[in-house]
């Protein structure tokens, strides 16, 4: 992956965005141009897993692995038709700028910024989630490929919290609408249609593994049934003796993702606003 094509596009995507603000006669300060920098600038990386595979993560020394490692250990076979492999990110794990995002999904990690600069050189970015490029999203032009306009928006992760930033200040009718998943007031120049709050989330991609008992860890949400599970519980103990934040809800197995959605923008809202 090309870090200079990935210069190339942020500058492009900030022409883009510039334009279309002077064509739609939108303020290009934006309507909070401080708390838009406090979310875009802070917002911590979420990833979300369900309970039989944060069970797992735990096991597995705590690590969050990417589709192609959990192939080489056995652990999760890759499918040739995968949207990773479609993409070619079958090697990076997926962490999100944003809350918890997926459905299926009822215990959850955050991470610092710090995560990012560490990868600096390695790590990549895109404005939307792209595994939903494939099946969900509706591109603007659809006889453009979903890896071809995934490769015209990836960009370096040293630099796309400036680009959220400037879209958080001047999209959305409030900076912590983006973090509460309130659909933007303009829509935007990228194009998608269709999905869901995804649609304009920031996706961060890690090569290889993304190590939990780090210092990049900032909390871990789950269900407080998952605290009888001996590694979740080991795991637990660990984040209290070393200062990190933990967030135990309750919930059932029906409402495990509303409650840990919840649970994560109330923890936000402390932590940014």
């Amino acid at each position: 992956m090309s870090r200079d094509r990935c210069e190339k596009n942020l500058e492009r995507l900030f022409q883009e965005l510039d334009d279309y603000l002077g064509a739609n006669g939108i303020d290009r300060s934006g309507v909070n141009p401080v708390s838009a920098k406090a979310v875009a600038q802070n917002i911590f990386l979420a990833h979300s897993t369900s309970d039989s595979n944060f069970a797992k993560i735990c096991y597995n020394n705590c690590r969050l692995l990417s589709p192609q490692a959990l192939d080489l250990k056995g652990i999760k076979p890759l499918k040739t038709d995968a949207v990773e492999n479609t993409l070619g990110t079958a090697g990076f794990v997926f962490l999100y700028a944003a809350p918890f995002s997926f459905p299926s999904s009822g215990c959850g990690l955050l991470f610092a910024k710090s995560l990012e600069h560490q990868h600096s050189s390695d790590g990549f970015a895109t404005p939307f989630d792209s595994g939903a490029l494939v099946n969900h999203f509706v591109r603007p032009e659809m006889a453009e490929t979903p890896r071809d306009f995934f490769l015209r928006h990836e960009l370096p992760i040293s630099e796309h919290r400036n680009y959220l930033e400037s879209c958080v200040g001047s999209l959305f009718g409030a900076p912590f609408d983006y973090p509460e998943g309130t659909r933007p007031l303009h829509p935007g120049p990228i194009g998608l249609t269709g999905g869901d709050r995804r649609q304009w989330t920031h996706e961060v991609r890690i090569p290889d593994e993304v190590v939990v008992r780090s210092p990049h860890l900032k909390a871990i949400f789950a269900p407080r049934r998952l605290g009888l599970v001996p590694e979740i519980k080991n795991l637990l103990k660990w984040c209290v003796s070393e200062g990190y934040d933990v967030e135990i809800f309750d919930a059932d197995h029906e409402n495990d993702f509303a409650k840990l959605r919840d649970a994560c923008i109330e923890y936000l809202r402390k932590e940014l606003i």
